[in-house]
Protein backbone atom coordinates (compact mmCIF):
# COMPACT_ATOMS: atom_id res chain seq x y z
CA UNK A 1 0.00 0.00 0.00
CA UNK A 2 1.29 3.76 -1.29
CA UNK A 3 2.27 5.77 1.53
CA UNK A 4 0.58 9.22 2.12
CA UNK A 5 1.54 11.84 3.60
CA UNK A 6 0.06 15.34 4.10
CA UNK A 7 1.73 16.71 0.82
CA UNK A 8 -0.13 14.04 -1.29
CA UNK A 9 -3.08 15.24 0.25
CA UNK A 10 -2.80 19.32 -0.87
CA UNK A 11 -1.41 18.45 -3.98
CA UNK A 12 -4.55 16.63 -4.85
CA UNK A 13 -6.79 18.83 -3.07
CA UNK A 14 -4.89 21.91 -4.93
CA UNK A 15 -5.33 20.03 -8.14
CA UNK A 16 -9.19 19.69 -7.44
CA UNK A 17 -9.76 23.03 -6.55
CA UNK A 18 -7.80 24.18 -9.87
CA UNK A 19 -9.89 22.19 -12.09
CA UNK A 20 -13.03 23.12 -10.60
CA UNK A 21 -11.85 26.87 -10.46
CA UNK A 22 -11.19 27.15 -14.11
CA UNK A 23 -14.78 25.44 -15.13
CA UNK A 24 -16.65 27.97 -12.98
CA UNK A 25 -14.02 30.62 -14.78
CA UNK A 26 -15.27 29.80 -18.05
CA UNK A 27 -18.73 28.59 -16.98
CA UNK A 28 -20.43 31.69 -15.18
CA UNK A 29 -18.27 34.57 -15.61
CA UNK A 30 -19.57 36.45 -12.67
CA UNK A 31 -16.62 35.17 -10.17
CA UNK A 32 -19.07 32.68 -8.40
CA UNK A 33 -16.56 31.23 -5.54
CA UNK A 34 -13.83 33.43 -6.69
CA UNK A 35 -13.50 34.47 -3.16
CA UNK A 36 -13.28 30.93 -1.32
CA UNK A 37 -11.72 28.83 -3.79
CA UNK A 38 -11.27 26.23 -0.87
CA UNK A 39 -15.12 25.54 -0.95
CA UNK A 40 -14.67 23.75 -3.87
CA UNK A 41 -12.54 20.30 -2.53
CA UNK A 42 -16.14 18.59 -1.87
CA UNK A 43 -18.93 18.57 -3.98
CA UNK A 44 -20.04 19.29 -7.14
CA UNK A 45 -20.30 22.62 -9.03
CA UNK A 46 -23.48 24.31 -9.23
CA UNK A 47 -25.08 27.89 -9.94
CA UNK A 48 -28.61 28.23 -8.61
CA UNK A 49 -29.34 31.21 -10.72
CA UNK A 50 -32.59 31.61 -12.91
CA UNK A 51 -30.33 30.87 -16.24
CA UNK A 52 -29.45 27.61 -14.96
CA UNK A 53 -32.52 26.58 -13.23
CA UNK A 54 -35.48 28.18 -14.36
CA UNK A 55 -37.72 25.32 -13.79
CA UNK A 56 -36.85 26.49 -9.66
CA UNK A 57 -38.11 29.82 -10.43
CA UNK A 58 -40.89 29.07 -13.06
CA UNK A 59 -42.34 25.77 -11.44
CA UNK A 60 -41.56 24.28 -15.05
CA UNK A 61 -40.84 20.76 -15.13
CA UNK A 62 -37.04 19.82 -16.46
CA UNK A 63 -36.86 17.28 -18.88
CA UNK A 64 -36.28 14.35 -16.64
CA UNK A 65 -39.53 15.12 -14.42
CA UNK A 66 -41.70 15.64 -17.92
CA UNK A 67 -40.49 12.27 -18.98
CA UNK A 68 -41.36 10.73 -15.78
CA UNK A 69 -44.98 12.38 -15.86
CA UNK A 70 -45.88 10.98 -18.47
CA UNK A 71 -44.83 7.55 -18.55
CA UNK A 72 -47.00 7.81 -14.54
CA UNK A 73 -50.02 9.15 -16.97
CA UNK A 74 -49.37 6.73 -19.05
CA UNK A 75 -49.69 4.32 -16.55
CA UNK A 76 -52.52 5.51 -15.20
CA UNK A 77 -54.59 5.09 -17.72
CA UNK A 78 -53.34 2.04 -18.67
CA UNK A 79 -54.48 1.28 -14.99
CA UNK A 80 -58.05 2.48 -15.87
CA UNK A 81 -58.29 0.86 -18.86
CA UNK A 82 -58.43 3.88 -20.87
CA UNK A 83 -56.01 4.44 -24.00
Amino acid sequence: MARRNRGYYRHHRARVIKRKCKIVKRRFHNGFGKDEPGRFHKGKIHCGCFLCRPHKYLGILNKTNLVKRQSMEEEIKEHHGEK
